[in-house]
């Protein structure tokens, strides 16, 4: 929306709506999270939250509550950025391409297994973006995918694409993810937002460092090109860019991640250490840092990113939720996967 056009006044009772969506996601996720009972029971008893009304009442399968999670956000964000100020106009971008992101892969993934991409079970399949990409496929595969992420204006997953045939598409969108969102992290500086982030900024880059630690010991050069366009905010920069091309790479990332200021440097977990990290920045630092700032005045240019950062943790928690299901954990055991914690 351009300066001329914003609305604070008009703004506000959406971001306010979006806030409100949010909070009732965390209620619901963690009601499911002590529900007991058969798969039917718990279908039934997701139909009766928010998702079923977003699915419309239609989640026949834990893979369609997935699902609308991330149609709930594609939706709210769609509202949001036709009203957000000029200044969120870069976070807005980054949390929007995670929906597109998630589409993308789920759309390349049905593709590769040789599936029609109308089958694909999409969030948001009338993004642009996502318009786009299977009018792409439908051209030429997966052959020009270096191409069309280029054309979709994915500069920087592009490169790596072009850069290693071997780079799954995920990895290259985390790295522009990554790109993004610390883009939103600059135009954020000096504001609430920023500290919201930041968070942000550093689960892409502890993903991207883990994911392509590997390939970056096959192929030094690629490894020199994600080194180059990996970015931090609390994590040191240099010690995870360092792990790339590591022959002991789990040790590498262990070491880099000794003294990391969202845990206090303490990791135990049964989940692998880039897990475990990501889980303490979402439970311990950017829910807590959303919630609150979540509650500020809605009229604020920064509003748009802790609102935001909400809604992705608890389509996020629907994601988290929905594994551990499938994994056959309790519901005792279950609550420990989310970003949100009983009151």
């Amino acid at each position: 929306m351009s300066a001329e056009l914003f609305s604070p006044e008009q703004a506000a009772p959406i971001l306010v709506s979006a806030r409100t969506r949010a909070f009732e996601l965390a209620r619901d996720v963690l009601n499911l999270a002590g529900q007991a009972g058969s798969r039917e029971e718990l279908l039934a008893a997701i139909n009766a939250t928010l998702l079923g009304r977003v699915a419309e009442g239609s989640i026949e399968s834990l893979d369609d509550a997935e699902r609308a999670a991330f149609r709930l956000l594609a939706r709210e964000y769609a509202r949001i950025e036709k009203v957000a100020p000029p200044r969120a106009s870069a976070a807005v971008r980054a949390y929007s391409l995670v929906v597109d992101a998630r589409d993308l892969v789920v759309l390349a993934s049905t593709v590769a297994q040789g599936r029609a991409a109308e089958e694909a079970p999409l969030a948001a399949p009338d993004s642009p973006v996502v318009q786009l990409f299977m009018e792409a496929l439908a051209e030429g595969g997966l052959t020009r995918l270096g191409e069309v992420l280029l054309s979709l204006g994915y500069r920087t997953a592009a490169r790596l694409v072009e850069a290693g045939a071997e780079i799954p598409l995920g990895l290259a969108l985390d790295l522009e993810l990554l790109r993004s969102f610390y883009e939103a992290l600059d135009a954020a500086k000096g504001t609430p937002a920023e500290g919201v982030l930041c968070g942000r900024v550093d689960m892409y880059a502890l993903r991207v460092a883990a994911g392509a630690a590997g390939l970056a010991r096959r192929n030094p050069a690629l490894g020199e090109l994600i080194a180059s366009n990996m970015a931090s905010c609390r994590l040191d920069r240099e010690r995870l860019a360092g792990v790339l091309g590591e022959e002991a790479a789990y040790a590498a990332l262990e070491q880099a991640l000794a003294g990391n200021p969202y845990l206090g440097g303490y990791v135990e977990s049964s989940l692998p250490i880039a897990d475990a990290v990501i889980h303490g920045i979402r439970r311990e630092y950017l829910r807590p840092l959303a919630e609150m700032y979540s509650l500020s005045d809605p009229l604020e240019e920064w509003y748009p990113a802790p609102v935001m950062e909400l809604l992705l943790l608890g389509a996020e928690d629907v994601a988290a939720l929905i594994a551990g299901i499938e994994m056959g954990l309790t519901r005792e055991e279950l609550p420990a996967l989310l970003s949100v914690r009983a009151r």
